[in-house]
Formats: structure tokens, C-alpha cells, sequence
């Protein structure tokens, strides 16, 4: 067993400095290249690994603390827990205070609703159990939650709290014998249930899958210090940090996070831990104070880049690493070094618990942002309003004979305004919903919704039976309906399977076209799901605050994002397939209109949004996709045959 020192270990100082900047240029890179203000490259993609390095070194240093007080008989669970807290807490609560604040400021309401929630989760050190519900740490859509940073403290949090009390346990019953049998028992269950369990978003951030890089810094402490000479201590550690540097480098998580994307940074760290150079190469005076500062600047790198993403401020990324870098320094002299706080700190800690709350159940809404909801501009400029559904036949509003049918949820009426300005047809809409021969899924928010369905299909099918047009476009949230796998996510489904559900639509699909083979059917694919960027950025210049407008009257909103959705482009090769099945089934890319060169159009050239929220196509971008829907239907029908 090591015999700890009382000293400052610069080795492990500079990991942490290792650590931080691998984290930092992994989330500055992977939205720099989101927003396509760096080459298409993957640089630093395994910089996330830059966590699991904290944890083995945060291992170590607790299986330090608590071993090394109870062979003195000096350990007290509750003098570490209050240690660990005093540590820990002030440094994240100006944090929390700092982001709530931004977000009292600038955020529409249903923004700061979720920041506040978030900050609550992050307080209390459970953030990790509600990420864990959502969507994974390397989804696009992770930039939306502010303090998703903040799972890697609940986790070392949870660690503190049960570790010292297994210790403990464990000492009463063998009197502080086979500890290291212990621990690393302890390390291999906890691994193996990483490897074990199903590769899904939940094993990123929970503790039980995570323990292992804890107990493994733990079990370096603990076993016989290695007795090498200095060059080969030396060979070894550049062999290290080379095995550390090429892991941030080309480790791609393409499938989400697994432990062998991480193993070779954290046995890389495990062994540097226990070279115990007194005078590594991180020794510089760089690392030493980047590892010093390391805690706050990990604190406040995550909402700074969250922030100034949804605000299309990552151009600006020197400014931004050097705001990181400065409020990272003043935290640290500030709140860091001063661990005496006493009950002030728990007063306003737990007062900013219960004001979240408060915020929470007020859906938001402050001074700043209360004419700025989501839902409103939804209503107001949704390609959609005013055009009824529920499974009923809705006839434009230009005089003749329809020359084409539209049917489907949502994603089919927000075509409905358009289509009124240009063209006579029918529209059959139902929102939430699939249906076709066989199969339906349907939304469970709305009583009589199987009603509607039923309707809907039945309508579907005497507007095609009697109808004069030649021409039925299909148009659905396919990617949501379809492709969710075997959850539900709320929704009723027959077939509940996904794969029967699958064969049920192509063969609903298929079904129309062999049934009504003299109408051209049009399968309108899935549309890329808009980032929040332009959508608040316009909001903010917009709003009639009078903050808002000294902020952001001239400020030029971004009026692109990358087209890089790999989700929506599997959709729509798999929608693609099914309409090669037939000769009369064309299958159009809606983001043909809108991407081109790996860009898509956020605003038009009128300063009009294109898409309603997140998903839906607003009034102006309706316009946009919609002549190039019918530009295609023209060409069909001028082409005299169908394929």
C-alpha cells in the first residue's frame, strides 16, 4: 500500500489540467462543426474522455482520505461528507446562480423552465437520473440542456456517499484486512456490469456503470508502490500520455458511449497515477495552474458554449475560451480557496433549490420574457393555423376541381395555408397520428383520438374513390412514429412492434398505390428538426423588453445550421426504398429545398423563420418547401409516365 504524502502531487494537478482541456475542446469543437464554423473534421471527438480521467484521479484521492484516517482512527463519515461539500458546492452554486440569472434575462419561458429544473436536479446532485431519460450526452439536441455537465457531479456525489459507508462496513467486519481484495471486487463487478448491460443513453451517466473508474483510481492507491528506475518511469509515462492523447483524438462515439471508448484513457491515467512522478511532464507551470483552476473551468465551460450556441455566438469561440478561462481563475481565488462559508452557503443553497422550483411552476415566465413564449409564435406562424383536422375533408380555398389530395398529421398541414394560395385540393389532416390500412399510431394526449383515426382513413379513402386528381401527397413525422423502436413514448400503436409496424405501412402504402393505380403518389420525406439557435435569437430581437432591444436590436441572427442529422437521413433512405417499390410512388426530400452545401436555411430572406418550433414549418418556410413539392409533382406529370 502507498503511504500517501501530505504533499502536492503536481503530476496529478497537471492530469487534471489534461483533463478539463479535453472536455472543453471536445464540446467547442463538436458544435463549432455543428454550425459549420470549422472544417468538416473530428477533431478532439474523444475529448469527452476528459471525465473519466476526473474520476480515477477522484478515486485515488478519496480512497487516500478515508484510508488513510481510519489506520488513524481519525475518519468521520460525516467531517468527509461536509469536506466533500464544502469542496464541491460553493464553486457550483455560483454556477447555477450565474446561469439561472442569464436565463431570467434572455431565455423564452419554456427554456428557462427547463434550466430552472436543471438547476434544481444539479443542486441536489440527481441531474444524472433525469439525463439519463432524455435523449444521449451526444445527441445534437444535448446543447438545449444547460447544466448537462452537471451528471459527472451527481455521479461523484453519489460515490461519496455510499463509498465511505461500504469502507467502513467492510472494516468492522475484517478489521481493515484484504481492503484491496475489496475494492477491486468492487472494480470488476462494476465493470462488468458496464460491459454487460444493453449499450443505451441511461449507462453514460448512472453510477453503477461508472464505479469502476472511481474504484480503479482507488485501487492504484492501494497497491505497492512501483519500484522502477527514473527512465523507465519516464518511457512509461510518455507511452501514457501518448495513449491519453490519441483517445481524445480518433475515438468517435458514433453508437453513443460504451467502456471500451474509454478504457484506454482511463488505464492510461490509472497508470500515471501510480508511476508517482515527483517531476512529470505536466510539472509546467501551464498545467499547474490550468489543473488548479480545472474544477470552475469545468464548471462554467458547458453554459457558457450551451448559451452562446442558442445564441449564435460561436464564431466568437477565442472570446468565449478566454471568458472560460477568466471567470475559471477568479472562481477558483474567489470561491474556491475559501472553504469556511459556514451557513451562509446553506442558506442560498437551498434557497436557489426552492426559487427553481418557484420558477418552474411558473412555466418560466419573467419580466423579460413573458410575451415570448413558445407556444405563441407556434400559433401565430405555424404553416398549419386555422386549418381543421380531427380526420375531416377540408377543401382549399381556391375555386375548381382539386387537382390533388393531401393527407396526414401535422408535417401534412402545415401545407394547408400555402396550398390555399396556390392551388385548388382536398386535405385530409389528423395530427399525431399514422394511419393506414392495418396499421395506425396514435397520440394519447386528446380523448377520441382512435375516433379521428378511423375517420381520417375512411375519408382518405372516398376522397381517392371519387376524386378527379391525379395526384395525393403523403406527408407524416415518420421518423417519430415509425423509428422509435419498441417505446412508445405515449402513443397507442398497432402492431406494436417496430418491425411489424414497418411492414405495415409499406404494405398501407403499397395498398393505395396498387388500389388507385391512375393517382401519382407523393411520399413527402422527413424534414431536418430546426436547433433553437435562430428560433430564440429572433424572438430576442424582436421583443418589445427594452433589454432585448439594446442587446439585440442589430444583432444578425444566424441563417444556417448544418444538415448533419443522421437520423433524418436514414428515414428518408428507408422512405426512399418503399417508393422504388412502385411505379407510381415518387418519394420527395423536403430538405431539397432547404439545404444546400451541408447548410440549411434557418430564416429567409425576409427575416422569417422557416420552421414554426422545432420541427414545423412555419408559414414562410411552408411556402419554400411547398413550391418545390409541387415543382416535382409537375414534373411527373409532364414527364407522361410515371419513373
Amino acid at each position: 500500500m502507498k503511504t500517501p504524502a501530505h504533499t502536492f502531487r503536481k503530476d496529478i494537478n497537471g492530469l487534471r489540467a489534461v483533463a478539463v482541456i479535453s472536455v472543453l475542446l471536445f464540446h467547442l469543437f463538436s458544435y463549432l462543426k455543428f454550425q459549420q464554423l470549422v472544417p468538416d473534421s473530428d477533431w478532439f471527438s474523444g475529448g469527452f474522455v476528459g471525465v473519466d480521467i476526473f474520476f480515477v484521479i477522484s478515486g485515488f484521492l478519496m480512497t487516500a482520505i478515508i484510508v488513510r484516517r481510519q489506520q488513524n482512527n481519525a475518519f468521520s463519515v460525516w467531517e468527509f461528507w461536509k469536506s466533500r461539500a464544502s469542496r464541491i458546492c460553493p464553486a457550483l452554486l455560483a454556477v447555477v446562480i450565474l446561469v439561472m440569472l442569464v436565463g431570467f434575462v434572455i431565455q423564452i419561458p419554456h427554456t428557462y423552465r427547463e434550466t430552472s429544473r436543471e438547476s434544481m436536479r444539479a443542486l441536489l446532485f440527481i441531474s444524472n437520473f433525469w439525463f439519463a431519460r432524455d435523449q444521449g450526452y451526444f445527441a445534437e439536441s444535448a446543447v438545449d440542456k444547460t447544466l448537462l455537465h452537471t451528471w459527472s457531479l451527481s455521479v461523484e456525489w453519489q460515490f461519496y456517499l455510499i463509498y465511505p459507508l461500504l469502507l467502513i462496513l467492510w472494516r468492522k467486519i475484517f478489521s481493515g484486512k484484504y481492503i484491496p481484495h475489496f475494492v477491486g471486487a468492487l472494480f470488476v463487478i462494476s465493470l462488468a456490469v458496464s460491459f454487460l448491460l444493453p449499450n443505451h443513453d441511461s449507462s453514460y451517466f448512472m453510477l453503477h456503470t461508472r464505479a469502476w473508474e472511481l474504484l480503479i483510481g482507488g485501487l492504484i492507491f492501494l497497491l505497492p508502490p512501483l519500484r522502477l528506475s527514473l527512465g523507465l518511469k519516464r518511457g512509461l509515462e510518455i507511452s501514457a500520455l501518448t495513449v491519453i492523447f490519441l483517445n481524445v483524438m480518433l475515438v468517435r462515439p458514433m453508437l453513443g458511449w460504451e467502456p471500451l471508448l474509454v478504457l484506454p484513457a482511463t488505464l492510461a491515467c490509472a497508470l500515471l497515477l501510480w508511476l508517482d512522478l515527483e517531476k512529470s511532464l505536466l510539472s509546467n507551470c501551464v498545467f499547474q495552474y490550468v489543473g488548479k483552476i480545472s474544477y470552475s473551468m469545468y464548471l462554467i465551460h458547458w453554459p457558457v458554449i450551451a448559451i452562446c450556441f442558442k445564441l449564435g455566438l460561436l464564431n466568437q469561440f477565442i472570446w468565449i475560451t478566454l471568458f472560460i478561462f477568466i471567470y475559471a481563475a477568479v472562481s477558483y481565488h474567489l470561491i474556491e480557496t475559501k472553504r469556511k462559508w459556514h451557513w451562509i452557503i446553506l442558506i442560498v443553497y437551498f434557497a436557489l433549490i426552492g426559487l427553481a422550483q418557484a420558477e418552474v411552476k411558473n412555466d418560466g415566465k419573467t419580466l423579460f420574457n413573458n410575451a415570448m413564449g413558445n407556444e405563441s409564435y407556434h400559433e401565430r406562424f405555424y404553416g398549419g393555423r386555422g386549418i381543421p383536422e380531427r380526420g375531416n375533408i377540408y377543401t382549399g380555398k381556391l375555386p375548381g376541381k382539386p387537382q390533388l389530395v393531401i393527407a396526414g398529421d401535422s408535417y401534412a398541414r402545415q401545407y394547408a395555408n400555402f396550398l390555399n394560395e396556390t392551388i385548388p385540393f382536398t386535405g385530409i389532416f389528423s395530427d399525431a397520428q399514422l394511419h393506414f390500412n392495418g396499421v395506425y399510431i396514435i397520440g394519447n394526449f386528446e380523448e377520441h383520438r382512435f375516433e379521428y383515426s378511423e375517420l381520417y382513413y375512411k375519408n382518405l379513402i372516398r376522397v381517392l374513390k371519387y376524386t378527379s386528381a391525379n395526384s395525393l401527397i403523403l406527408a407524416h413525422n415518420w421518423k417519430s412514429t415509425l423509428f422509435f423502436g419498441e417505446e412508445t413514448n405515449g402513443l397507442t400503436v398497432f402492431p406494436t412492434t417496430s418491425r411489424e409496424r414497418l411492414e405495415a405501412v409499406i404494405k398501407g402504402i403499397h395498398y393505395l398505390a396498387d388500389e388507385y393505380p391512375s393517382i401519382q403518389i407523393f411520399v413527402i420525406g422527413q424534414p431536418i428538426r430546426a436547433d433553437a439557435v435562430s428560433h430564440n435569437c429572433v424572438l430576442l430581437k424582436n421583443s418589445q423588453n427594452w433589454l432585448h432591444q439594446i442587446l439585440f436590436n442589430d444583432y444578425n441572427c444566424p441563417h444556417y445550421m448544418s444538415d448533419s442529422q443522421a437520423t433524418v437521413k436514414e428515414t428518408n433512405d428507408y422512405l426512399r426504398k418503399i417508393c422504388d417499390k412502385r411505379n407510381n410512388i415518387h418519394f420527395v426530400d423536403p430538405n431539397q429545398a432547404l439545404c444546400h452545401n451541408g447548410r440549411c436555411l434557418l430564416i429567409d430572406d425576409n427575416d422569417l423563420l422557416v420552421f414554426s418550433d422545432g420541427g414545423h414549418l412555419s408559414l414562410s418556410g411552408a411556402q419554400i418547401v411547398g413550391n418545390y413539392i409541387l415543382k416535382q409533382i409537375n414534373q411527373v406529370s409532364h414527364a407522361g409516365s410515371p419513373k
